[in-house]
């Protein structure tokens, strides 16, 4: 059971916490956001999949989120009781440090938990569902965002696409017009535009490559040459054109896919430093959370952002070497049993000596 003062510290921490948190995630919800709006406006991802795809991030941003803002909700959250001297005056009633330790793990203890499942469950599941939802929209032309009636520029504005209307099936298309401008480009110059146009077409996905065309049929092409200005006429009966790889597929890193048992089944190095690495967000919040109770001991004196400054820059310190450490295991420096745990430890003992230092000050 929990004193009254350990109830009161509970609170504290929990309330600054869930403060902390609503604002990282509105920051971090408005990148995300303009990332996927960037890759909309460049055709790489489908407008109609914006809201699902931001959906799917959220496991990954909150991987990233908690364990800051219980860092900073505990530094907060106690920095303020020592500001106001509350803290002297629960040391002289008899409170001791060691029973800061109980109310902190009611709250870290859960976060640690769900972050593991977050870590090793969530997020290679939703990473999954992205790439699923973008496979599916790349064979289909209404999915994908090809709507009748607008337009839609490609390959940043180098591919221009416009359909009158479109079949019930939402591959069928008809009055097809398409602007090219990507012909002959050598040296970021562009050599040729093409304009085409065509009664009817239809979307299609090659099974084997999953490149997309369009076939188009009964149209005609118009060539400009950009330096002479001078122009062709083709007419055709059948003709098709590839539309520009999805820059998404490209950038997919099928590490982060597969799940928790196929990483722990491998015998590659970026598997299972992916392993480890799914795991640091839980152990990020625990120690922390740990550190924090030095770091937020606020002098009469002392200024109120100096603590918060040294702390983010623990952090920094943290995240930097676990990633120098992740490196390492990729590329084979450093022995896998070692991992990441080296990097813990040395926290978890940054973390015993400052609180023995300052209890020895008290």
């Amino acid at each position: 059971m929990l004193t009254i003062l350990q109830k009161y510290l509970f609170r504290e921490w929990l309330l600054a916490f869930l403060a902390i948190t609503v604002v990282l995630m509105m920051v971090m919800l408005g990148v995300l956001l303009g990332n996927l709006l960037g890759d909309v406006a460049n055709g790489s991802l489908p407008a109609t999949l914006l809201g699902k795809q931001l959906f799917y991030q959220l496991p990954e941003a909150l991987g990233l989120i908690v364990p800051l803002s219980l860092f900073l909700g505990v530094m907060t959250g106690l920095g303020r009781l020592y500001r106001d001297n509350e803290m002297a005056v629960m040391w002289a009633t008899g409170f001791r440090g060691r029973d800061l330790f109980k109310p902190l793990m009611l709250l870290v203890i859960p976060l640690f938990v769900l972050l593991l499942i977050n870590g090793f469950v969530l997020m290679s599941g939703a990473a999954r569902a992205a790439d699923t939802a973008i496979d599916k929209a790349y064979k289909s032309a209404v999915l994908w965002g090809l709507r009748p009636a607008t337009f839609h520029s490609l390959s940043k504005g180098n591919l221009v696409i416009y359909i009158e209307s479109m079949g019930e099936d939402g591959n069928s298309l008809n009055n097809v017009f398409l602007l090219n401008r990507g012909v002959g480009k050598e040296g970021g110059q562009l050599g040729r535009e093409q304009s085409w146009f065509a009664k009817s077409g239809r979307f299609w996905v090659e099974k084997e490559t999953g490149k997309r065309f369009i076939e188009l049929q009964d149209g005609e092409i118009v060539e400009r040459d950009l330096k002479t200005k001078e122009l062709q006429k083709l007419s055709f009966e059948r003709a098709q054109l590839i539309i520009p790889e999805n820059k998404q597929k490209a950038k997919k890193n099928n590490t982060k896919r597969l799940d928790s048992k196929q990483l722990l089944a491998s015998s590659e190095n970026a598997d299972k430093a992916e392993l480890h690495w799914r795991g640091i967000s839980a152990l990020m919040a625990l120690l922390m959370a740990i550190l924090a109770i030095p770091l937020s001991h606020v002098g009469p004196r002392d200024s109120r952002g100096g603590r918060i400054v040294i702390g983010l820059l623990v952090y920094v310190m943290y995240i930097n070497l676990l990633t120098v450490a992740r490196g390492w295991l990729i590329v084979g420096k450093a022995p896998l049993l070692l991992g990441l745990w080296w990097v813990h430890a040395l926290f978890f003992l940054l973390a015993a000596i400052w609180i023995w230092l300052q209890r020895r000050r008290r």
